[in-house]
């Protein structure tokens, strides 16, 4: 399932208002003077904005006002999808190859951004969907081959997974589930 490629002449296409426009504006501004550079996905936290390309590069913009701040590099190939934890600190990146990427965004501190956690459980399958926990401590991760894992954020012990009769405790990022069919969305339903 691929990610459909958002352009700028596709937004110019569709109605929008002047305001619309100067914000779609900036948002392409980084990218303007490149023709094979295209974003796929984007997120948005309660003060970012995060493009992500099909290059592998990550775009985060603040929000109000609307300014570009930071480029955030990839060896792996295509962004398909981007997430923010709940507190905004990190970012969730996910991958065409199958690789997600787990970013601490340093905003606040004027530093930039630092890779701590990369889950590979899921290479030669295109990730579909991620999720956070509430807190922030788990990454939930699905593919089109039907497999889901978690990834526990480092310095965060790791919590029982799945425990209805007693769970699964994984250390390391790992897959807790294989389905039938692709993941296409995945919910979080957190008992405490």
């Amino acid at each position: 399932m691929a990610a459909s490629i958002i352009t700028e002449s596709t937004l110019r296409d569709v109605y929008l208002p002047l305001e619309v426009r100067d914000i779609v504006k900036k948002l392409y501004t980084p990218i303007n003077t490149s023709l094979r550079i295209k974003y796929s996905c984007f997120a948005v936290s309660s003060n970012l904005i995060v493009l992500g390309a099909n290059t592998g590069a990550a775009y985060v913009f603040v929000k109000d006002p609307i300014s570009y701040i930071s480029f955030i590099p990839n060896k792996e190939r295509d962004i398909q999808m981007v997430r923010f934890s709940p507190d905004g600190r990190c970012l969730a990146v996910g991958t065409g190859c199958g690789v997600a990427i787990v970013w601490e965004l340093n905003i606040s501190q004027l530093q930039s951004s630092k890779k701590i956690l990369e889950i590979s459980e899921h290479k030669g399958s295109i990730i579909s969907d991620m999720i956070w926990d509430n807190k922030g401590q788990q990454l939930f991760i699905g593919d089109t081959n039907g497999k889901i894992s978690v990834a526990h954020m480092p310095g965060v012990l790791p919590r029982t997974v799945l425990s209805s009769t007693g769970g699964i405790r994984l250390r390391k990022p790992g897959i807790i589930l294989v389905c039938e069919t692709p993941v296409v969305q995945l919910v979080s339903k957190i008992i405490e």
